[in-house]
């Protein structure tokens, strides 16, 4: 079968299935004039990375889609994938070139992005990570002038400092670093949100410590990490928070299919430090939504039974 008969996996559902076929023909264009053998991209098409050889990389073809559906012209794809392409090799010169056997000498590079658990499962075992929510992790990455490349655990041991030590440095990084622009948002009408945007790889990052840029009540946020460049949110105070879980469901959904770097299509729940994961799918071409019982006891009964 040939690509243009193929029909898009679900990581490029917004291409057309010629579309899809010019992407996978920009992508090996790049692949052999990179050297790298194409043939590889064949076993990757399923879980949307492709292994790298020689830089010893994961190239991720989701966010390579959603860069191209960004380019207007077809013809430009290949020029755009070879510079992602290429920052990724630069990167682990970089890296190589980096003295990461002393922390003092590195530690401003440390900081701590957010993965989806269906992104690193096509990832390398050996991270360093920390559970946030339920299909959501914090990963401790190194920030690189021409990339982003993820900590080791056999670099990790190499650093005398405590985990918790570590991730704090590693979110004051973000923090001081990667500030975010705060724009008040409204949902739906009469309906508030915040928004957390920006251009670093690392705002959706700053869920992490939400506190500092929004002021919770007592029932907490409904929060959203759709793509790495964005966070939202929604004040829970009445029952508006019906509201604003059609807007932020319909929102996060769009927002994580179109990227780049997406993250979740589920929205969360904030309270007291704490993110539980509030449920969503599509069943029968409709949205449903499936919230724990501790929300419902918590905030919907209250506010809206």
């Amino acid at each position: 079968m040939s690509d243009d008969d193929d029909a898009p996996p679900d990581w490029a559902g917004f291409f057309s299935a010629a579309e899809y076929a010019q992407f996978l023909a920009a992508v090996r264009e790049v692949l052999r004039a990179e050297g790298f053998e194409d043939g590889t991209l064949d076993d990757a098409l399923g879980t949307g990375v492709v292994k790298l050889h020689g830089p010893d990389a994961l190239l991720g073809l989701r966010e390579l889609a959603q860069i191209c559906r960004g380019v207007p012209r077809v013809a430009d794809w290949p020029a755009a994938i070879a510079r992602y392409v290429d920052g990724m090799i630069a990167g682990r010169t970089e890296l190589d070139a980096l003295p990461v056997d002393d922390f003092d000498a590195i530690r401003d590079r440390v900081k701590v992005r957010l993965y989806s658990h269906a992104a690193l499962d096509a990832m390398p075992p050996a991270l360093v990570r920390r559970n946030v929510a339920e299909g959501l992790d914090a990963v401790l990455v190194l920030d690189l002038p021409e990339t982003i490349v993820t900590v080791s655990s056999t670099v990790r041991q190499k650093w005398d400092i405590e985990d918790d030590a570590l991730f704090d440095i590693a979110r004051d990084n973000v923090e001081r670093m990667d500030a975010p622009s705060v724009e008040d948002i409204e949902l739906s009408e009469d309906v508030p949100g915040r928004a957390l945007v920006g251009d670093s790889f690392f705002t959706a990052s700053h869920l992490l410590h939400i506190a500092r840029y929004v002021d919770p009540p007592e029932r907490g946020l409904l929060v959203g990490v759709p793509h790495r460049h964005v966070v939202v949110l929604h004040r829970i105070e009445d029952r508006r928070v019906v509201h604003a879980i059609r807007a932020m469901l319909a929102m996060v959904r769009g927002m994580h299919h179109e990227g780049p770097g997406s993250i979740s299509d589920q929205l969360y729940w904030w309270r007291d430090g704490r993110i539980t994961l509030l449920p969503s799918e599509i069943r029968d071409g409709r949205l449903v939504f499936t919230p724990p019982d501790k929300f419902v006891t918590a905030v919907m009964n209250p506010l809206v039974g």
